[in-house]
């Protein structure tokens, strides 16, 4: 007997509230007696760090959270109250297939999904109300950062009777939870100009070096070098979406902009540019913590000789940097949303690293001294995972795990009712709907007899 699990879309990222749907594949060589099929959703959170305490004791420390544990049980049928007792039903050769929904809940605490769940569910339904104390789903996060694993997996149990004792069999395949993203959309794309959330920074851009009177110069007359340039000051604001809100996946939505705080006393240029995303993960487990800190290279570039200020300028005039620096480029794939559960959170930051320089007739050639500023603030990261969303049909793949079943003996069992399940029954190959012809195929047929088979009657074979 070999055993299998399709799910209808497992290369799909599930959210709040999706459904996972699936089918048990039970392959029958003979027949056998079923007792029991299940089918599960685990989510949990474990986090290991480990303490010192003292100069040689080191004591590694686990800690497990249980995020969501739902059941369906498919046979025998939990929906049905007609008969108290559940038999056994027995499956007779062939593959037989058992479908199964499990939902994915909204919150951690308490639970939104009750046991065995309904198999269907509606793909409007609303978002339930947070009740005191729970939290949002946190998102798969697994092999990324150390010490730290948050997995979701679908399990398949299929129980068995063979000479009076049960056995078991299961599959387990793994699936990617993100939680919903609960921001709301506006009608119209805004302009990055009214961006609300703001950052800024102020910085004082230091004047070139001064070229300085030469040898003979000092030995005929005494020469003072030129008084230094006075710095210019700038003021450097950044506009992000609402509540410095950023989307995996995407582009950096922002809106970044210099004004000149004094007149400018020589030319000033924008000579690199630099955005990176910072992401710090605040581990828990028991009495120890730990912060470890990733971060990911948006932008950077250098030698740009980008024109900011002239001398003509006046104070407070305004200039945008060009959004083309960091047009086009998204955030990677391994930047999972913002969340925070009892043992471990994720939160970001977002840094950006420009250089400065000024200019005039008597800067040294090539030797400008650069003057670098950071501007950084801590921003959130959603899912963009929007409510009413349906998986892509793209991601509906085939088999996850086990035999293929393929085209020419699809399911060759009926679907159970409700009836059949409780009451069990015998089940033969005769009794499904598709059949199978296991005679022996005898002898082929000669030459002359397959060719009048498919060949009318009237043509003559040359």
């Amino acid at each position: 007997m070999d055993v299998s699990m399709k799910l209808d879309s497992c290369q799909a990222i599930f959210s709040n509230g999706d459904t996972v749907y699936g089918n048990v594949v039970v392959y029958c060589p003979a027949t056998i007696t079923l007792a029991k099929v299940t089918a599960s959703l685990a989510g949990e959170c474990t986090t290991s760090l480990i303490e010192t305490s003292g100069i040689l004791i080191k004591r590694k420390l686990y800690d497990r959270q249980i995020i969501v544990q739902d059941t369906n049980t498919i046979i025998p049928y939990s929906h049905s109250f007609d008969s108290p007792k559940h038999e056994p039903i027995r499956l007779g050769f062939g593959y037989h297939s058992f479908p199964f929904g499990l939902q994915v809940p909204w919150f951690i605490d308490p639970p939104a999904c009750p046991p065995n769940s309904p198999i269907f569910q509606s793909i409007h339904e609303k978002r339930p109300k947070a009740k005191p104390g729970s939290r949002e789903l946190p998102p798969s996060l697994s092999g990324r950062v150390k010490g730290v694993e948050i997995s979701y997996r679908i399990t398949i149990a299929v129980t068995i009777i063979q000479h009076m004792f049960k056995s078991t069999i299961r599959r387990t395949e793994d699936i990617t939870v993100w939680p919903l993203d609960t921001r709301s959309l506006p009608s119209e794309p805004p302009c990055p100009v009214t961006y609300p959330s703001i950052s800024e920074v102020q910085a004082s851009i230091l004047g070139p070096a001064v070229r300085l009177p030469d040898i003979q110069t000092k030995r005929n007359a005494l020469v003072l070098p030129p008084p230094p340039m006075e710095p210019t000051h700038i003021l450097i604001t950044s506009r992000l979406p609402p509540s410095f809100s950023l989307t995996c996946r995407k582009e950096i939505q922002m809106h970044l902009s210099i004004q000149s705080l004094t007149p400018p006393k020589c030319n000033m240029y924008l000579q690199s540019f630099q955005m990176l995303l910072l992401g710090f993960t605040d581990i828990r487990a028991q009495r120890a913590t730990h912060t470890e800190v990733s971060f990911w290279m948006i932008q950077s570039l250098s030698n740009l000789h980008l024109p900011m200020f002239s001398q003509s300028d006046n104070v407070n005039t305004e200039k945008v940097v060009d959004s083309a620096l960091w047009k086009g480029k998204k955030l990677e794939d391994s930047v999972v949303p913002t969340f925070q559960t009892r043992n471990v959170s994720r939160r970001y930051e977002l840094e950006i690293l420009m250089g400065f320089q000024l200019r005039d007739d008597r800067s040294l050639p090539k030797k400008a001294r650069m003057v670098f500023v950071q501007l950084r603030t801590p921003v959130h990261l959603g899912s963009g995972i929007w409510p009413g969303r349906m998986l892509s049909i793209e991601n509906k793949s085939g088999d996850c795990g086990g035999d293929i079943v393929t085209s020419t003996h699809q399911y060759a069992s009926r679907a159970y009712s409700d009836v059949d399940v409780v009451q069990g029954g015998v089940f033969s190959p005769g009794e499904a709907e598709i059949t199978y012809d296991v005679s022996p195929l005898g002898t082929p047929p000669a030459y002359e007899e397959a060719v009048g088979a498919i060949v009318p009657a009237g043509f003559i074979l040359g």
